[in-house]
């Protein structure tokens, strides 16, 4: 991803997230250092404070709604940051979770995301994405560097990625085959684990005025086992192929919006989040008004049975239980952006800027503030 893209996209969050994301663009830290656990760790960026309470689910009625219950529950103590801005996290296994972000960071948490402990680093610079495939851990850095672990981010090894290096986004089917998104709109696809990358034919030119002058990028990326991938890209343009594999198809929304994050709605379908809301199937999409339109969603998840959890702006968390057709908003505790979600059968953790997590154990209708281990 050419560093003038990186620049737009973080230029447009900026302005969409407010002073929540003026920590994602902030100036990186030095280069790369050592890998592995001994490597270079950024210091923390703030005290750590005392643990929280557990947060409660508030749902926010839209106008001409019921009322609000008489007595609404108290609403709990923010959580504990960890001390770096974080832009993603995935799970390991049923109860290890890893989240990365700013100046290299990784964090782990062996109970489903109750309390957190630092790892080592493997570069200096800002990861912005994560996936887990089986027992391969794999991370993105701002410029386009692969790093993998194998024992669920204790140590790191890093890898080549092809040109254009995309630096956005990372999607894993579980077995084997993963695909990487980023700017100069480029689609990268690996059948082993990612040891080794293809290129993938977007059918989106690289050279005209909307991708060189603007930084037309992918953000994010979703598939299923039948070997269907979605991406999501700027100006609300999604890119489809039913096999994962060239011909991708590229079409307009309806949408003149970011769209940051996609997953199935547990029926067939798919739903794109960013600016906007975008539901639909390869070849049909559309744009529709929702009561989340005031906010900028980040990141989405969804399991099998249509229960879909978004997260964005203002430490935003919103529900739905019928594969994104209404949606319930969730009070998360915090105000910071929250920049990534992952889920495990109920089990949810979400994360963002200023070392934000917060997590769920009932599929997102109550959160709780993620710690540091021994905090």
């Amino acid at each position: 991803m050419t560093m003038r893209a990186i620049g737009l996209r973080r230029g447009v969050l900026a302005v969409a997230l407010a002073a929540s994301v003026i920590g994602a663009c902030e100036p990186r830290n030095g280069p790369s250092g050592p890998l592995g656990p001994n490597g270079p760790a950024a210091p923390l960026e703030r005290p750590i404070q005392s643990a929280s309470a557990t947060q409660t689910a508030r749902g926010i009625q839209p106008a001409g709604g019921a009322p609000p219950a008489a007595s609404a529950p108290a609403v709990p103590a923010p959580p504990v940051p960890l001390g770096s801005s974080l832009h993603g996290v995935a799970w390991v296994d049923d109860r290890t979770v890893v989240a990365v972000g700013k100046g290299g960071a990784v964090f782990r948490s062996n109970d489903r995301g109750a309390t957190w402990k630092r790892l080592g680093s493997p570069t200096r610079e800002y990861l912005t994405a994560i996936a887990s495939d089986g027992g391969t851990t794999l991370a993105l850095d701002e410029r386009g560097a692969l790093f993998r672990s194998t024992d669920a981010g204790s140590s790191w090894s890093k890898s080549a990625l092809p040109p254009p290096r995309p630096s956005n986004a990372l999607w894993s089917n579980g077995h084997g085959v993963i695909y990487a998104v980023g700017g100069d709109v480029s689609i990268l696809r690996s059948s082993d684990g990612g040891t080794t990358w293809s290129v993938e034919d977007s059918g989106m030119p690289h050279s005209t005025p909307d991708v060189t002058d603007r930084g037309f990028s992918f953000n994010a990326v979703w598939g299923r086992s039948s070997g269907e991938v979605t991406v999501v890209a700027d100006d609300g343009f999604v890119i489809a192929s039913p096999t994962g594999t060239a011909p991708w198809q590229h079409a307009w929304s309806g949408a003149h919006k970011m769209l940051h994050a996609v997953t199935g709605d547990g029926r067939g379908g798919i739903v794109a989040m960013g600016g906007a809301l975008v539901t639909g199937r390869i070849g049909s999409w559309s744009a529709r008004s929702s009561d989340l339109d005031d906010l900028l969603l980040q990141a989405v998840w969804g399991d099998d049975h249509g229960t879909l959890v978004a997260v964005g702006s203002r430490g935003a968390v919103a529900r739905s239980e019928d594969g994104g057709t209404s949606w319930r908003r969730i009070d998360s505790g915090t105000t910071e952006a929250l920049m990534g979600i992952a889920g495990r059968g109920s089990a949810i953790v979400a994360v963002g800027l200023e070392g934000v997590v917060i997590h769920s154990s009932d599929g997102g209708k109550s959160w709780s503030g993620g710690r540091p281990d021994g905090g």
